[in-house]
């Protein structure tokens, strides 16, 4: 089984995810724009005939966007805009999503299932695996009420970042809890892979192109698979030669970039 992750697609065109090889997709999170979202209802209903091979989860983006008062961060709309031009930005952000009812109505039932199980083993036995845009636990500081939040509330795992090993730390705690081998997550803009080992030792790695990560079963593992506008995106494919675990592969695409 292939198991492709993109996140923070920020209203990137998505011709070059559809045409990657997989048997599930998984979008992340963070589609900014009406247009976006209506691609990944069509790429929904051409794939899931079916069974459901293509899954979209909201970030916290589309979670701003439904919700007043809940701001996105000011880089979305630009570092050199002021407070006042940056809620303005905003606003008009909000205004495009609720114009649209069919949109509306998508969004919400994203955010009635914010998160999506798997496992990454035929037996279903190991490998017990979450996709979720934000984590289980970490920062809230760059959400501007993250002191409010309810810590376990699905707003809080839409917005928590994982910024140091302190906060993998909680998530591995959280991860522990739920008996999770494995979470995919977007949110943060740099890929990187994070582990836990039975005695608790947490490793940090920043992985390189095509750089590739056994998925062992008795650690937690975190993929962050970084943006998609940027071009990253991670492949996880079960079934390697020569492998008797998953394998992760960071993967960037080319001619994407900034937009």
């Amino acid at each position: 089984m292939k198991v492709c992750a993109i996140s923070d697609i920020h209203q990137t065109p998505l011709e070059m995810a559809i045409d990657m090889e997989f048997d599930i997709l998984i979008f992340l999170g963070d589609y900014d724009g009406s247009d976006t979202i209506r691609k990944i209802m069509q790429i929904q209903e051409r794939f899931n005939r079916d069974d459901e091979r293509v899954i979209a989860l909201p970030g916290n983006h589309e979670h701003a966007g439904l919700h007043e008062g809940r701001y996105i961060p000011i880089i979305t709309f630009g570092p050199a805009l002021s407070p006042k031009d940056y809620l303005s930005r905003f606003a008009e952000y909000r205004k495009e999503l609720q114009s649209d009812p069919q949109v509306v109505n998508y969004l919400r039932k994203l955010i009635a299932r914010p998160w999506f199980n798997i496992y990454l083993d035929e037996e279903e036995i190991s490998c017990k695996t979450l996709a979720l845009h934000g984590a289980l636990a970490g920062d809230l500081g760059t959400h501007i009420y993250g002191d409010k939040l309810d810590p376990n509330g699905v707003e809080a795992k839409l917005w928590y970042r994982l910024k140091t090993e302190d906060d993998h730390r909680k998530n591995f705690k959280m991860m522990e809890r739920l008996n999770l081998n494995v979470l995919i997550r977007g949110h943060d803009r740099n890929p990187q892979f994070a582990s836990m080992d039975p005695q608790g030792k947490i490793t940090l790695s920043t992985p390189k192109r095509e750089e590739e990560y056994d998925l062992m079963p008795d650690k937690r593992q975190t993929i962050t698979v970084g943006e998609y506008r940027n071009g990253h995106y991670v492949l996880i494919d079960t079934k390697v030669p020569g492998k008797t675990n998953p394998v992760a592969y960071f993967k960037l695409l080319p001619n994407i970039g900034n937009r």
